[in-house]
């Protein structure tokens, strides 16, 4: 963090001297590229740490343009003009987030795209207000040419810097890791307790106000407000590609993109004005094909880890104990029905799971073994029934209420951050904690367990083993301090060495005194690892009791294991 505020400081040093040494011409290039920055650093909060891919940045440019220009017109001063730009941007991101940041993927970019055409035409429809069609003029500085020159140059700097100033914080901080985590695997970073909705949201808004106040300076130094021009849909498309160009998802890589974005449209484009939409189509196929990681991953080496990760003592006789509180939930589910649409999976289920039980849900393949995991970890609603935590309600409980309540959930697949490194992944099983200085102590506990992640703790998940992965999500999940962990499907697609060796691991936690649910195909492997165990089929429970005598049950040893 202390490397990024120095090269800030640096670009803050050269920047400021530019005026002393350029002309109005050179000035007018530097103002520009500020602006760039701004709107490329803004889009690279919702679209490069978060993955959300929006188009409309257009639209809070010419919402803030068109605020300010209003106001200034009205009589208002230029920086409360200005401020209030960025403040309508942003209640206009956050409302606009409300409607569409459930969405992923090309259907939030679709959505997100119509946003400023529709923009455009609210403002053609007030005339009285915006000027419509004909544009809106604003008031002139009664300065000289080159004192305008200097004076929004100078405007527009303050923003970048202040922009990437909040970049900094922003990547350094919980909403930034918060934010990489959600790019990666949303799902995953909800079952770990963030508030993936809110975080999204908070990037939203970090994308739209520095833009919005960018519109502002932008239509007060041009002194004209044009509809086609504020609104143009290469404002949204242009973010993307310096982005792409610098570096996704790094601090200096939009600012290094729109240097160089720019420097092609000074020298380039001029040339090419009837093509310059397909030449910028085509920079963006070849950023994709050819230079996915931006020029900042071909001037230096991608940081794995921590590079000043302390030194992890490997003690095999260290044990899971400390990691757990005192008096371990109790979890109870009674009558519990639930599914997906009008599609019901479970029928008047009920469960329990005592303090420092190992329990069993077995059955065959779309039993709904997974949906009671989802309904009892907060991430599917329940149509009926009650979930109960240590004798509290938890039917309305969000995934991080369950976390916070001691219930962290290991989903089918695992689901780590594949693009980052094993001990970023173990960290973020921490998210929801507040006591920082234990988490090394906790590392050391989960490398005891799991050596093997020790030695791999630089090295990205995704590049794991299966097994390995399997031991990533585990750690993960005990990093969280929990006491009762919700695992799904613990031998899925690994070889019977592996499944002996987790198995083994599991036990461990177990009598250490974290409880444990287990939902395995594996009938055998999981009735021999229970103390108890429930047989669930076409969403109901058909058979419960100590795992010894199911496993003797000649129906269950005839359907599921393929003994008669």
């Amino acid at each position: 963090m202390k490397t990024s505020w120095i090269v800030l400081a640096i670009l803050v040093v050269v920047f400021t001297a530019l005026p002393l040494f350029g002309s109005n011409y050179f000035l007018r290039v530097a103002t520009t590229v500020c602006m760039y920055t701004v709107m490329a650093q803004s889009w690279n909060f919702i679209g490069g740490l978060a993955g959300y891919p929006s188009f409309a940045t257009a639209a809070f440019f010419g919402l803030g343009a068109y605020t300010s220009g209003i106001l200034q017109s009205h009589g208002a001063p230029m920086a409360l003009a200005w401020g209030s730009a960025g403040v309508a941007a942003l209640l206009f991101a956050a409302f606009l987030g409300g409607a569409i940041l459930h969405l992923r993927g090309h259907y939030f970019a679709i959505a997100s795209l119509i946003i400023a055409e529709m923009l455009r035409e609210i403002v053609n429809t007030l005339p009285d207000l915006t000027g419509g069609g004909k544009g809106l003029n604003l008031p002139f500085l009664r300065i000289s040419v080159t004192a305008q020159a200097q004076f929004f140059f100078y405007a527009m700097l303050a923003l970048a810097i202040l922009c990437m100033a909040v970049a900094i914080l922003v990547h350094h901080s919980k909403l930034g890791f918060g934010l990489r985590c959600i790019q990666q695997n949303e799902d995953a970073a909800s079952m770990l307790g963030v508030d993936t909705y809110g975080y999204k949201t908070a990037g939203f808004c970090l994308s739209a106000v520095f833009v919005g106040v960018a519109g502002a300076i932008y239509a007060s130094w041009v002194n004209y407000i044009d509809p086609p021009d504020v609104f143009d849909i290469l404002l949204a498309v242009k973010p993307m590609v310096m982005v792409l160009l610098g570096g996704l998802g790094t601090i200096f890589g939009p600012a290094l993109g729109a240097v160089f974005l720019l420097a092609f449209e000074e020298f380039v484009w001029r040339n090419l004005l009837t093509i310059h939409a397909a030449a910028l189509g085509l920079i963006i196929v070849l950023l994709v094909l050819f230079l996915p990681n931006g020029i900042v991953a071909l001037i230096r080496d991608r940081r794995v880890g921590d590079r000043s990760l302390p030194r992890v003592e490997i003690l095999a006789s260290q044990s899971m104990t400390s990691i757990v509180p005192v008096g371990a939930p109790k979890l109870a589910v009674a009558g519990l029905q639930a599914g997906y649409g009008d599609v019901q999976v479970l029928w008047d289920v009920t469960i329990e799971v005592g303090r420092g039980e190992l329990v069993c849900v077995v059955g065959s393949n779309g039993a709904g073994k997974t949906t009671l995991m989802r309904c009892v970890s907060g991430l599917l609603p329940i149509s009926a029934g009650e979930i109960m935590v240590d004798g509290k309600g938890m039917e309305q409980g969000t995934p991080a209420d369950f976390v916070r309540a001691g219930i962290v959930h290991i989903p089918e697949g695992r689901r780590l951050f594949s693009a980052m490194s094993v001990r970023d992944n173990l960290l973020m099983g921490a998210y929801l904690r507040g006591e920082r200085n234990r988490t090394p102590e906790d590392l050391e506990r989960v490398y005891a367990t799991f050596p093997i992640l020790a030695e791999r703790r630089r090295q990205d998940a995704g590049t794991l083993s299966g097994g390995e992965q399997q031991m990533c999500a585990i750690a993960r999940g005990l990093m969280a301090r929990p006491s009762l962990l919700l695992i799904d499907e613990l031998s899925l697609g690994l070889a019977p060495r592996m499944v002996e060796l987790l198995s083994e691991r599991l036990r461990e936690i177990n009598r250490s005194g974290v409880a444990v649910l287990l939902v395995e195909q594996d009938v055998m492997n999981a009735l021999e690892l229970a103390d108890r165990a429930y047989v669930i089929d076409r969403g109901r429970v058909t058979k419960a009791g100590p795992s010894t005598s199911l496993a003797g049950d000649p129906v269950i040893r005839e359907a599921y294991m393929g003994i008669a």
